[in-house]
């Protein structure tokens, strides 16, 4: 007996069905119409290279779907990096270009760029594709920026910086500094280190940020402009006062009390010797209230009867031995 003479007509009928829904898809085709974006290679590596090049290369999408795959926008991790796609449109079958540019100019060690391509592929509407290698300059100084960090108005602070050529027997033939707090000198010729200078700092340096430019010249047969070092720092007196002043309103009144935080910026023991108040009836109070730390209590201040004066701490510290705090009237 047959399946129909088994089963009815309608049961027959769902088993076929369900067959079908679970049958495999040709191979190469989605289970939709539409799209779809293959890219057999989407990573380049352009090795090392000298970074006054500009690489170039060209990632092929191909449509292997069965709809016009369309590039809906392009975009790179850099502003180094353009990216543009060569049509705008592929047909099933066709291919679409994505050129790339990675402008290495200015650009040393290790590289790694994505560009991101979005297209009407439903199943992967965003495909990512990368630039990797290592770009290495014809003349470089080693490091390429000296920051001296936090500093004392009175160090003498020096960097080494090396001069790294891939062309042998180049000297430094001219240095020169933006700023006179900073002083570049060429290393010896017969210095054991090989080709560089020293950034020293020049003392004494106000207090704040310090930022300049070392220019550095060389014999290179085609070098037509310095190589620029940027140097840094900050720098901050060994010991601070908080606040800087004593500010009053014109309407207080009466006997009042302040304090002023003497205060150690660096791991140097100090201690505040004397203190000489605005006036006579101003009594004073010194407390240590921690590692390198003081309150200074000013107690019966008359804020109209002291506006122009100063508050004079004294300390036995060789490089600020001596702080005026100034007394205020603010309207």
């Amino acid at each position: 007996m047959g399946l129909r003479g088994r089963f009815p007509a309608c049961v027959i009928a769902a088993v076929w069905a369900l067959l079908a829904t679970l049958s495999p898809a040709e191979p190469g085709v989605s289970g939709e119409s539409g799209p779809r974006l293959v890219c057999h290679r989407d990573e380049f590596d352009f090795g090392e290279v000298d970074n006054a090049t500009l690489i170039r290369h060209t990632f092929v999408l191909r449509n292997e779907g069965t709809g016009d795959l369309v590039v809906r926008g392009i975009r790179s991790s850099c502003g180094c990096a353009a990216a543009t796609s060569t049509k705008p449109i592929a047909g099933p079958g066709e291919e679409i270009g994505v050129e790339v540019v990675l402008d290495l100019r200015g650009r040393t060690g290790p590289q790694f760029k994505t560009v991101t391509v979005e297209t009407n592929d439903r199943s992967r509407p965003y495909r990512m594709f990368y630039i990797k290698g290592k770009a290495v300059a014809e003349l470089a100084l080693v490091p390429a920026m000296v920051n001296l960090g936090e500093l004392s108005p009175r160090t003498n602070a020096v960097r080494s910086v090396m001069l790294d050529s891939r062309r042998p027997g180049l000297r430094i033939v001219g240095v020169s500094c933006d700023s006179s707090l900073v002083e570049a000198v060429p290393w010896r010729s017969d210095d054991p280190r090989g080709v560089g200078l020293d950034v020293e700092l020049v003392p004494p340096v106000p207090l704040g940020v310090l930022k300049c430019n070392v220019s550095v010249m060389t014999d290179h047969p085609s070098m037509r402009h310095p190589l620029l070092l940027p140097v840094m720092g900050y720098v901050s007196a060994d010991i601070s006062v908080i606040p800087r002043e004593l500010l009053f309103r014109a309407t207080d009144t009466g006997p009042v009390r302040r304090g002023v935080l003497v205060r150690g910026n660096r791991n140097k023991a100090f201690s505040v010797v004397s203190v000489s108040p605005p006036g006579t009836n101003v009594s004073v109070k010194v407390t240590a209230i921690g590692s390198g730390q003081y309150r200074v209590d000013l107690m019966n201040l008359d804020p109209a009867g002291f506006d122009g004066f100063d508050v004079v701490i004294r300390t036995d510290s060789d490089s600020e031995p001596e702080f005026r705090v100034p007394i205020r009237i603010v309207q």
